[in-house]
């Protein structure tokens, strides 16, 4: 591949998670949208299942869509297609917001599922594609940029978001925000349909599907890197589960200005910035698996910081910018090591099977809903401390393989 057309993707490719990062934010599972929901119900449960659809349907597909792509030359025609829907899905709940602020929970989860489906489709394609494209030496860099550049943008997002806010009253604060954020993922997600895609080598492949699963299973059981990795990106998962329940914590049990939202929101979009110039060093200096330790730790520290809030409620500042590293330190880490390990004759199965079996962890915010409303935060924030405390020490073994 041309070294000219290795820059150009380099460059949309960043481009692309800068304006989807950004769009993110204005919608935010883990923020803007618990927030929208917890103004046309009071069930945490339907909370935790309306932000649980972002992750869980993002991986979902991926093993059917890697038995689909199985033998095909060009794989970025699947993640064309799927950018019209998203797009349209998105643009009509924006306008669902406004003209219909009441008893439309379940039609704005409707096409929710669809945006977050179509989504999930999309990722093998991108992440195949990108692997094949970008130098593994690069990997660390192509994420963190897409990150760091997109959390800059977004520290500005959550000023915008404090604005319009306060501005404006509901629903039409929040349509706008929605509106907004169809806007920039529909850039988004055209610079990466003009991405080049050099054709991939015709592998022999499985067109029996169940073999397909018996000779995926077989492979990633028997490596210990893939195992190791997946055990601590699920429990980083459910570690990760209760950042949506913050702002709602935030607002709702320690009576913050809804308003302070969107300072909240910055906060976190500078702890993600940051931490790139820190995920740099240690790559530089360790490796990305150092990225997991790192993650572990703050994942027992942030839940003590949201209890200790509720008498400091400055602390609330500090929750935010850290869960902005914890979560930066996942989303750089999973994928490049994901990759990294991944054969590259199987790296379809391995994408496929480690993003679909990580689907059931993404339902964990519901949990989390019925563990709040029936018992309460704090046990919700011990139980996150807990599992995060079990992940580090599988981090530490991950470290040594």
């Amino acid at each position: 591949m041309e070294e000219k057309k290795i820059k150009k993707n380099f460059f949309l490719g960043v481009l692309n998670g800068i304006l989807m990062n950004f769009a993110e934010t204005l919608m935010g599972s883990s923020t803007v949208l618990p927030l929208y929901l917890s103004n046309i119900t009071k069930s945490s449960v339907m909370i935790g299942f309306g932000v649980s659809l972002h992750d869980f349907l993002w991986p979902l597909p991926q093993l059917f869509t890697a038995f689909y792509l199985q033998g095909k030359r060009r794989k970025k025609f699947l993640y064309d297609i799927t950018a019209i829907f998203r797009f349209l899905a998105l643009l009509i709940i924006s306008f669902l917001i406004y003209f219909y602020p009441h008893n439309i929970l379940f039609l704005f989860l409707f096409f929710l599922f669809i945006y977050h489906i179509t989504g999930g489709i999309a990722g093998l394609p991108f992440m195949d594609i990108v692997a094949r494209t970008i130098k593994p030496s690069k990997q660390h860099l192509f994420w963190g940029l897409r990150i760091s550049i997109g959390g800059l943008l977004s520290i500005g997002g959550g000023f915008l978001i404090k604005f319009i806010l306060s501005k404006y009253s509901f629903p039409l604060n929040f349509s706008l925000l929605f509106f907004l954020s169809t806007i920039f993922v529909g850039i988004g997600l055209y610079s990466f349909c003009i991405f080049y895609e050099p054709v991939d080598e015709i592998k022999k492949y499985q067109k029996d599907f169940l073999k397909f699963l018996q000779n995926g299973f077989k492979t990633i059981l028997n490596d210990k890197k893939f195992v190791t990795l997946f055990t601590l990106r699920v429990l980083s998962g459910i570690s990760l589960a209760l950042e949506p329940f913050f702002i709602v914590y935030v607002t709702k049990v320690l009576k913050v200005n809804i308003a302070l939202s969107g300072l909240l929101i910055a906060f976190r979009m500078a702890g993600l910035l940051v931490s790139n110039f820190l995920w740099d060093y240690v790559q530089r200096k360790k490796s990305l698996k150092h990225l997991f330790v790192i993650s572990s730790l703050l994942g027992i520290i942030i839940p003590f910081i949201a209890f200790l809030g509720s008498f400091k409620h400055f602390l609330i500042f500090i929750l935010f910018f850290l869960n902005g590293i914890f979560y930066s330190a996942i989303q750089v880490a999973s994928p490049s090591l994901l990759l990294t390990i991944s054969p590259a004759q199987e790296r379809g199965t391995y994408i496929g099977f480690y993003n679909t079996l990580l689907s059931p962890v993404y339902f964990f915010p519901i949990i989390n809903g019925l563990i709040i409303d029936k018992i309460s935060f704090n046990f919700a924030f011990g139980l996150s401390s807990f599992v995060s405390l079990i992940s580090l020490f599988l981090s530490l073994k991950l470290r040594k393989l």
